[in-house]
Order: C-alpha cells, then structure tokens, then sequence
C-alpha cells in the first residue's frame, strides 16, 4: 500500500474486488454502527434507539441491497429510504404519492398540483392528497386565480392564451371580492366603505363628511380611514368637538371657558393663557442666538419655526378644521394615484 492508500502494481481488478469485499463485510457494518449518528447535532439519543430497534433490517439492507447500488453505481445509500421507511416500516412512501396505499399525487409524475401548490400528505402514509395551492391560486388543481386576486397569462407559439394562469395578483382592497386589473380602476364591484369614480375607480368615502349627522356617540368626534372612519372622545374641556384638543371644541364643558377659541379653565391663573405666545418667543430668541453662530443653520431654524406658528395659528383660529383639510388631500392623492 502507497502513502496515498493505494495498491502498488496497478492490478485495478485485483484492488476492486479486495475493497469491495472490504466494504460489504461486517467488519465494515461494525465501523459504521460504531460511529452512527455522530454528526448529528441533536437526536443522538432517538437515533441509537432507533438502529437498535431495526437491527436487522438495517444489517439485511447492508448485505443484500448496498453491495447491488454499487454495481449499478447509484449513490451509497441512495435504496436505504425505499427500503426501510417505504417497505419495511411502511411510513413512508415514494416523492409524489401519499396515504395508506401511496397513491399518486394529482399530476404524478411532472404536473403535481399544476406546479401551483403542493399535494397534502406527499411522500407520507397520511393526508388526503388535495392540493393545498400556493397564495393566490385555487381549484382542485389549482388551475385558476383565488378570490380577490386576477390572472396574468402567458402565451404560447402562437400567440393564445394559456388555460392555466401564469400568474395571480392581488385585487386592490378597494375591490369587493374580484378585479378585472390590478389598482381602484380594476375592480368589478366596490367593496363597503368605497364609491366608484370614472376617472379614479373606486375611491374612499369620507363617512365624516357624507353621513348628515355625526356618526359618533356623544362627546365624540369622526375621523376618517380608508374604508371606513373611526371615532375619537372629545377633550375633556369640549361639549361636542370637530378634531382633538381644547381649541376644536364646539361649546365648553361645565368648569371651562371660551376664550380666543379656546376652552380653558375658568380658574386658569393668567400666565398660562400666554402659554402659546410664550413658547413663540422662545423659538424666535433661539433662532437668533443659533443665527449669530452659523447663518444657514439660522435661516433654516427660522423658516421652520415661522412654519409651526403659521400652521399652529391657523389650526387655533380655524378649530382644528385646517389639519383635518390637509389630512383629506394628502389621503386622496395617495390612495386615488
């Protein structure tokens, strides 16, 4: 024997059959069931108990069907599934087959399931072999679009359609159920909560504005969503109000007061009343002092300090009514593109 394990005098036929009595000899099973389940990270435990259990089986496998794989020269190993888990234990059965029987999957052997979903049970002696289709197919054979989704097809040679859809996309949630194309404009039938548009499609209902009386309880404001609207308990300072805080109230309750749109306490000490134009002047001596230091961090503080007071201002005198218009526009351009 060489350094590199090999036979001196090229005798090849000699050399084979030397090993190959070698690796069918119960020497060779006694090294393997020594160093069985070594690699395996965890299961040590379950796997000894289980060469044990089937002894035999394996020992009649190693004699009688390895030494076959290598003169047909298949994978070592490659028969000790089918042997075992599929004939001897009958757990299993063979890829593309299921239940007690293994009967054959829908579309064994090259089209299972139309290549769409996967069969309940393959390779098992349990499930019922349906298809179980990937997201956005259905049928039996997951052969069409599922609810709420449409096709995109593809063509074959000669230009026509196939049956089978290529692909199944989600409708827009604005559609009720199905679509004809993907976005508002597609759908068959709006679903609640939406209207349809011709030039937009189906488009959100603002609730909020459309209803004739508010569709909250009392002491609660509306507020719209896409596709519906939710309702918002009033400040405590308001009787009835149009958006959040104490400057969106209609009336005020019982121990506040109406002043400048505003309810405030009728206890309020008077520095709190300035609490706004306070916080204004704070901002503006800040961006005096950040401008002395660096101009164009200066003008940039600046700009958007005159910004929140702006917004801030025209969002007091107008009762919340100024956000809750922003809101609505920014809504329709974003949901209606």
């Amino acid at each position: 024997m060489t350094s590199r394990g090999k036979h001196e005098g090229g005798d090849a036929h000699w050399e084979e059959k030397k090993l190959n009595n070698y690796g069918n000899s119960e020497i060779r099973l006694i090294e393997i069931q020594e160093n069985l389940c070594q690699e395996l990270p965890n299961g040590k435990d379950q796997c000894h108990s289980f060469a044990e259990e089937y002894e035999t089986e394996l020992e009649e496998w190693f004699f009688k069907h390895l030494k076959k794989e290598r003169e047909e020269k298949k994978d070592e190993g490659s028969s000790l599934f089918e042997y075992l888990c599929n004939g001897k234990l009958e757990v299993c059965c063979p890829e593309g087959h299921f239940g007690s029987k293994c009967l054959p999957c829908p579309g064994f052997p090259d089209n299972v399931c139309n290549g769409r979903g996967f069969c309940a049970g393959n390779g098992t002696r349990d499930g019922v072999g349906t298809c179980n289709c990937f997201d956005g197919f259905d049928g039996d054979f997951c052969d069409r679009c599922a609810k709420n989704y449409y096709q995109i097809n593809s063509t074959n040679d000669n230009g026509d359609s196939t049956k089978l859809p290529e692909q199944c996309l989600r409708c827009d949630r604005s559609c009720s159920g199905s679509c004809h194309s993907g976005g508002p404009k597609g759908c068959h039938v709006c679903r609640n909560g939406y209207n349809w548009d011709h030039e937009y499609g189906c488009i959100d209902v603002n609730e909020c504005e459309q209803l004739e009386t508010n569709p909250c309880k009392e002491n609660m404001y509306c507020s719209n969503t896409i596709g519906s609207y939710k309702c918002y308990q009033c400040h405590k300072s308001c009787k009835g109000c149009v958006a959040a805080g104490d400057h969106s109230c209609l009336e005020c309750s019982d121990q506040y007061r109406m002043e400048g749109g505003i309810c405030l306490p009728k206890n309020m000490p008077w520095y709190q009343r300035w609490t706004r134009y306070i916080v204004y002047l704070g901002l503006l001596i800040s961006n005096v002092i950040i401008a002395r230091t660096n101009h164009t961090i200066g003008w940039i503080f600046g700009l958007l300090t005159s910004f929140y007071i702006i917004f801030y201002e025209l969002e007091f005198m107008s009762k919340g009514a100024f956000s809750s218009y922003i809101t609505k526009k920014i809504n329709k351009m974003v949901y209606n593109l």
